[in-house]
């Protein structure tokens, strides 16, 4: 036998058995069993036990009411779900057992409290939906971001022999749309190298037809009308979605009391599904990302110093601003005319400051209107939350008034989706207390709004009199002046007395508490009166929910104008913060185009330059084209470490993605031609966790580099080969250039990618003399009389003859004996070659047969050689081979004379 609220736990943990239970006892939230060790462990909080029945005692640990939001938002940041149970009514009128239920399951993808989110970063839910068809595989995806009601659906393909990449593209999907759980079907596999949240849904929530009913619930149409094909992923992922989503909706029987908000549905907000479309958006890989230091995710790990572009480019006074922000900068655009759209509406408020400043400081703490919305829709929002939803839809309609008096056309399309504010709103933000308090009948509403809510509030003044005249009459009887009436939530009204008083009680009063020095009593008088005065309190709060509540659904109703109004100030938001960073920085507008240019004048690392002092960036010009009448499509760039060739790279690559993302460049002239995927393969990393060294890190970026970069890619490639061997590393940097360039003899191509390739293998140069699409440039040192160099930060026209190594070395602090011993060694090094040592990058042609042993073998070598037909790297490789030659034979003849010598 077991208690019958042990019972009722166990009959509510059945029902959500993969969710830490948070069960309601007075002012406690408990967990039990494996539940309650779960809790105390994570958050590092007492376990103990307490008799349960027959079965023994329970291990236990609870969480002050009070104090829940804390500990919930530390138990859901660690991936756990948590059922959240409530008593479903008042225990002082309960009849036996009070009844329980669980109103709320909260996730990491499905949290709605303000505790549990990011301002500024999505909070999304995916379900994920693979299917294997011979030789290809299909991954359907679908994202709900419930704080906000977002809704999307992707489909990608890929071949078998390709799944690593196919999930590491799936990998970039979630981190864009801000996935904080993946939901798949029971049995199914978990994506690896994806570390989010977990949750299982039955196999059946992902079939066709269960899809299809989901689908139609949710929305009261058929799949067809999203554009979903019947069996697809897609169909797939978003039933399952849907149906997880649906899992987490509050008990059926949880009814509305006095603490509880009413139950509503956390889905009835979410907008029609809407497709992703990988073609249309500016694409690049992991290693891009944390290259290129675009997320604050990545920033750590790149050579950016930590800071990020999105932290460069935010000044967005709104959250809603910083997720559109966030979002535009991690899918840049490849259609101009939606790219100049957003160019347009940056560039009106370069033109118009004063009116870039008056939208800033509206938007400054902004609402944050979708979830504030969503908040609304599952009826979790309080009176102030709601005052705050009222306020900002009329605040959007002050904003709009703003944009159409300033005549700026470019503005037009965003001020006329800010307004007018629904009538509901304009009503709320009227009727609502200034700063309503957060507990219905305690004045939420002013009054003269409604009939019901000023005669509770009048019942509501009349109890509270009673009882004060009831508290002097008890004075007047007892002759006890320091009497008062006291409220404790446990026991209620109390007569208040000091130890001392206490005797001259009258014996008809109730000992209730006793305390050090006081003592507490009740009368039924005084429980008369309390009982008057909590009903009065329960039916004024009732009438303010009554009221509130009907407005709340009458907002609700409105939801696809209040998204349309949140989506305006988002873009409004995020265009005003561009703005601002483009004035302060003198930023120009870029030239986009569908061609395979690359024109960037005086351009500028965005990051390095604001963590630059004033004036301490230098600007450089890049050049690249497709078609080889102007500028190189491949640029070698060579110079010494620590002179910039890293961050000219970079750079390159960030202008890019702000002008594709509609945000003005850091350069004086840009000319764009549409990038539809970049590769970076920048700085040195391993993955010794799967097996994987440095060098084959590298190997794996850039092989994927290769297959798949077209002509209209933009491809960064950083000291390739400089992992291994230096024959060997050289032989892959040139082979790599080669294929990039268009190949080379018989497998040339017609266009490769346009690319920056940094290298320190100095031989490669040459192949600007053989290869038409390949280009020199270096970046600039000055180098004094001791030897002692100045990082200049230019780059020109030509190749680099040195690498300075050693004078960096010595920069760098080695010891002065290091240093001193390696310019020794260099010095040798270069005389006994005549220059740096380094192997052949081109194999000689391979010489005929020797018809006769008379001729010399280096004569008849030399005599071999196609002179008229090689190419100067080819040279100068045949060069070294023959002087290799001819340095062995010398070596041989010297051996044979000692030999004679000696005998």
């Amino acid at each position: 036998m077991v208690t019958p609220v042990r019972r009722q736990y166990l009959d509510l943990k059945a029902r959500y058995p993969d969710a830490i239970l948070l069960f309601r006892l007075g002012d406690f939230y408990e967990t039990f069993d494996d539940d309650a060790k779960l809790v105390a462990r994570e958050l590092d909080i007492a376990l103990t036990s307490k008799p349960m029945g027959s079965g023994g005692r329970a291990p236990l640990a609870g969480v002050p009411v009070r104090s829940v939001e804390q500990h919930l938002a530390r138990l859901v940041g660690r991936g756990h779900r948590v059922a959240v149970c409530e008593q479903l009514e008042d225990p002082r009128s309960a009849r036996g057992l009070v009844r329980r239920g669980v109103v709320r399951v909260v996730s990491p993808g499905t949290a709605l409290e303000p505790s549990l989110l990011e301002a500024g970063e999505s909070a999304a839910c995916c379900a994920i939906d693979l299917r294997r068809e011979r030789q290809t595989l299909q991954v359907g995806l679908a994202s709900a971001d419930v704080s906000t009601g977002a809704v999307f659906l992707m489909q990608l393909n890929g071949a078998v022999n390709e799944e690593e990449a196919l999930w590491e593209r799936v990998e970039r999907e979630l981190a864009r749309l801000g996935a904080r759980e993946i939901v798949l079907a029971e049995e199914s596999p978990a994506p690896p190298g994806i570390a989010l949240a977990l949750a299982r849904q039955p196999a059946r929530s992902f079939r066709a037809d269960q899809a299809e009913r989901e689908i139609e619930a949710q929305y009261r149409a058929p799949p067809a009308a999203f554009g979903l094909e019947p069996e697809s992923p897609a169909l797939g992922a978003i039933g399952g979605l849907l149906s997880y989503l649906r899992s987490t909706q509050p008990d059926a029987s949880a009814g509305v009391i006095e603490s509880v908000p009413a139950a509503g549905s956390h889905l009835a907000h979410l907008s029609a599904p809407r497709w992703i479309e990988a073609a249309g958006r500016l694409e690049w890989d992991r290693a891009t990302a944390r290259a290129l230091a675009l997320s604050d995710r990545d920033a750590a790990s790149s050579g950016a110093g930590g800071v990020s572009l999105l932290e460069v480019l935010d000044r967005c006074g709104s959250g809603p601003g910083r997720r559109w922000l966030r979002t535009a900068i991690g899918a840049p655009l490849l259609e101009i005319e939606r790219i100049e759209t957003r160019l347009d509406r940056v560039e009106a408020l370069v033109r118009m400051p004063q009116l870039r400043r008056a939208v800033s400081a509206r938007l400054r703490g902004f609402p944050d209107l979708e979830r504030l919305l969503s908040r609304a829709a599952a009826a979790m929002a309080t009176p102030s939350e709601l005052a705050r939803l009222a306020r900002g839809l009329i605040e959007a309609e002050q904003i709009r008034l703003d944009l159409e008096s300033s005549g700026a056309a470019a503005l037009a399309a965003l001020a006329e989706r800010l307004g007018p504010a629904p009538e509901a709103a304009a009503r709320l933000a009227q009727t609502l207390a200034e700063q309503p308090p957060s507990d219905y009948g305690m004045g939420v509403i002013l009054a003269g709004v409604d009939d019901a809510v000023d005669a509770g509030r009048s019942q509501v003044e009349r109890a509270r009199s009673r009882l004060r005249e009831l508290e002097q009459t008890l004075r007047d009887e007892s002759g006890i002046d320091q009497l008062k009436i006291s409220y404790h939530r446990s026991y209620g009204y109390l007569i208040d007395l000091s130890r001392g008083q206490a005797a001259r009680a009258p014996v008809s009063w109730e000992r209730r508490q006793s305390l050090r020095e006081r003592e507490r009593f009740s009368e039924s008088r005084l429980r008369a009166r309390e009982l008057e005065l909590t009903t009065a309190e329960q039916r004024f709060a009732d009438a303010e929910r009554e009221w509130v509540d009907r407005m709340r659904l009458e907002l609700v109703g409105q939801a696809p104008t209040v998204r349309r109004a949140a989506g305006a100030v988002a873009r409004l938001d995020a265009a005003s913060a561009l703005a601002s960073v483009a004035s302060e920085r003198a930023w120009s507008r870029p030239l986009l185009e569908p061609s395979g240019r690359l024109e960037i004048e005086a351009g500028r690392h965005p990051i390095v330059e604001a963590a630059s002092a004033a004036g301490g960036f230098v600007p450089n010009d890049t050049e690249l084209s497709d078609d080889g009448l102007r500028g190189a499509q491949l640029l070698l760039v060579t110079g010494p470490n620590m002179a910039g060739k890293s961050t000219y790279l970079r750079q390159t690559a960030l202008i890019v993605i702000l002008a594709q993302a509609g945000s003005f460049v850091p350069a004086q002239r840009a000319r764009i031609g549409l990038v539809d995927r970049i590769f970076a393969r920048v700085g040195a990393h391993d993955e010794l966790s799967q097996g994987r060294s440095t060098f084959m890190v590298e190997m794996l970026e850039t092989a994927r580099l290769l297959h798949g970069a077209t002509a209209r890619s933009l491809v960064l490639l950083d000291e390739i080969g400089r992992g291994t061997s230096t024959w060997d590393g050289l032989a892959i940097a040139q082979a790599v250039a080669e294929s990039l360039a268009g190949g080379s003899g018989s497998e040339r191509i017609e266009r490769g990618p346009r690319t920056l390739f940094a290298t320190h293998f100095h031989e490669l140069t040459a192949l600007a003399g053989s290869l038409s699409r390949v280009a020199n440039a270096a970046v600039e040192v000055a180098e004094d009389e001791d030897g002692e160099i100045t990082f200049l930060y230019r780059v020109r026209a030509g190749a680099a003859d040195r690498s300075y190594g050693v004078q960096v070395a010595a920069m760098a602090g080695l010891p002065e004996a290091v240093v001193e011993r390696a310019r020794t060694l260099l010095a040798q090094l270069e005389r006994q070659s005549g220059a740096a040592v380094q192997p052949p990058p081109i194999p000689i042609p391979a010489p005929p047969l020797r018809l006769t042993p008379m001729v010399d073998p280096i004569v008849a070598d030399l005599a071999a050689l196609d002179v008229d037909g090689l190419t100067p790297l080819e040279a100068i490789s045949a060069l070294y081979a023959l002087r290799e030659e001819a340095r062995t034979e010398l070596r041989g003849a010297r051996m044979d004379v000692a030999s004679e010598v000696g005998s």
